[in-house]
C-alpha cells in the first residue's frame, strides 16, 4: 500500500504527527525494525531529542531549495555531527536572509516599475463599464491612479483626475470602499498641485463632500485625516468661507452679523417659522468641531504659511458661524462652538494685530442671547493674553 503523505515527508512528517506539544515526539520512532524505540533509551533520550528538534527544523527550512531530495537519517549522535548540523543552519540562514533581501528589492522596483501611467489609467477608468465592474477592481485602480499621480510625470493629469474624483464623490450609493480609495487620490493630487488646488473648479464640490463625510462614521477618520493634511498646504479657510457656510446651510444670510443679531432677537421673544429654520440650520455638529479645531489650527501657523490669510470680514463671518450653533441641543457642538469663538478673537489678536476690545466686538452678539457664554468667553480671552504675557517675560 502506498504510504500517507504526512510519511513521505523527509521525515518531518513523522515527528509532526507524533510530538503532542513535544512531548512525546520519540514514542513510536525505532532504529531497530521496532525491537526497541528511541523512547526508552533514558540515557540518550535528550541528546537523541534534541538532535531529531534540530534536524527537523532544518528540514523544514529546507523546504523548496535544492535539499528536498534528502532524507532523513536518524541515528545515534555525536558531537561532530551536532558541530556540522549547526553550520548547516547558520549558513542556510545566511542564504536565506541574502535571497530575502534580493527578493525583496526585486519585488520594489517590480512594483515601481509596473504602475502605469496616469493618463492610461484614467481613461480605463472613465471606460469601465459601471453596471459591470467590481467595486475592488475599481479602488484598485483608483489606488494605482494615486500613486501615478504621485509621481513627477503624473502632474500634468491632476485636473483631469481631479473631475473624475469630483463624479466619484459627488455621486450616490458609492461602495465604501471606492470612496475611501478616492480619498487618498485626493491627497495625492494635492500633495502634487498645493495652492492650485484651490483654484481648480472641481474642488469647491470636493470639499462640499468632504465635509459632508466628516458625519459619516465610516470615513470620517478619512475625511479628517485628508482635511488635516491639506490645510495650509492647498487651502486655507479664507478660501473656503462659501464651501463652509453652503455645508452649515446658511447660504447668502452669514454676509453680515447683523441679520443673524435679528433673528436671534426674535427667537428669544416669539417663536415663528423662521426660527425651525434656525434650529434645523444647527445640525452640524462634526463641522463645527472640525472648523473650530481648524481656526486655532491656523491661529497658530506662521504669518507666511497662511495664503491667504483671513482678514475682519472672514473672522465676522467665522463668528456668525459659530453663533448659529451656540444654543444647540448638543452639549459638544455648543463646547466646539465656544471654543471657536475663542479662537477666532484670538485669532484676531495674533495674526492680524486687533486690539482686544475690537476683536470682542465680532462676538458683541453672544452678550446678548446668552450673556453667560458672553462672560466664560471674555474671561478665557483675559486668561490667554494673560498667559501670553507671562509666557513673554
Amino acid at each position: 500500500r502506498k504510504v500517507a503523505p504526512q510519511f513521505r515527508s523527509n521525515g518531518v512528517g513523522y515527528i509532526r504527527l507524533g510530538d503532542d506539544m513535544g512531548n512525546n515526539g520519540l514514542a513510536f520512532l525505532s532504529g531497530d525494525s521496532c525491537e526497541t524505540f528511541f523512547s526508552t533509551e533514558s540515557l540518550e533520550r535528550r541528546v537523541v531529542n534534541e538532535d531529531l528538534r534540530r534536524t527537523a527544523s532544518s528540514f523544514s527550512n529546507k523546504l523548496g531549495t535544492k535539499r528536498s531530495s534528502q532524507r532523513l537519517k536518524i541515528t545515534k549522535p555525536s558531537y561532530a555531527r551536532e558541530k556540522c548540523d549547526s553550520s548547516d543552519s547558520e549558513s542556510d540562514e545566511d542564504n536565506e536572509s541574502v535571497s530575502s533581501s534580493k527578493a525583496s528589492s526585486l519585488i520594489s522596483c517590480e512594483e515601481s516599475e509596473s504602475v502605469p501611467n496616469a493618463a492610461t489609467l484614467l481613461k480605463e477608468l472613465q471606460n469601465l463599464d459601471v453596471s459591470n465592474v467590481k467595486w475592488k477592481e475599481k479602488a484598485d485602480k483608483l489606488n494605482q491612479l494615486g500613486k501615478a499621480v504621485g509621481k513627477h510625470q503624473g502632474r500634468a493629469s491632476c485636473g483631469n483626475a481631479l473631475n473624475y474624483i469630483q463624479d466619484i464623490i459627488s455621486s450616490k450609493n458609492v461602495n465604501i470602499n471606492v470612496l475611501r480609495s478616492a480619498l487618498l487620490v485626493v491627497g495625492k493630487i494635492g500633495q502634487a498641485m498645493k495652492h492650485e488646488l484651490s483654484s481648480h473648479i472641481a474642488w469647491k464640490t470636493i470639499l462640499i463632500e468632504i465635509l459632508k463625510l466628516l458625519k459619516n462614521k465610516t470615513v470620517s477618520n478619512g475625511a479628517k485625516e485628508i482635511l488635516r493634511d491639506l490645510h495650509g498646504k492647498c487651502y486655507t479657510l479664507s478660501t473656503s468661507m462659501t464651501v463652509i457656510s453652503h455645508v452649515l446651510g446658511l447660504g447668502k444670510n452669514t454676509t453680515t452679523t447683523t441679520k443673524l443679531r435679528k433673528s436671534m432677537s426674535s427667537r428669544k421673544s416669539t417663536p415663528s417659522n423662521n426660527d425651525t429654520k434656525v434650529i434645523q440650520k444647527a445640525n452640524n455638529v462634526e463641522v463645527i468641531e472640525w472648523l473650530a479645531m481648524t481656526t486655532e489650527k491656523e491661529r497658530l501657523m506662521k504669518m507666511q504659511d497662511i495664503d491667504p490669510m483671513m482678514d475682519t470680514s472672514c473672522l465676522s463671518q467665522l463668528v456668525t458661524f459659530f453663533l448659529s450653533h451656540e444654543s444647540h441641543r448638543d452639549a459638544r457642538c455648543r463646547k466646539n462652538a465656544l471654543d471657536g469663538l475663542l479662537h477666532t478673537v484670538l485669532y484676531g489678536i495674533d495674526q492680524l494685530e486687533m486690539e482686544a476690545s475690537e476683536a470682542m466686538s465680532l462676538c458683541s452678539g453672544l452678550k446678548k442671547v446668552n450673556e453667560k457664554f458672553w462672560n466664560r468667553l471674555s474671561k478665557s480671552v483675559s486668561l490667554a493674553l494673560k498667559e501670553r504675557t507671562r509666557s513673554k517675560r
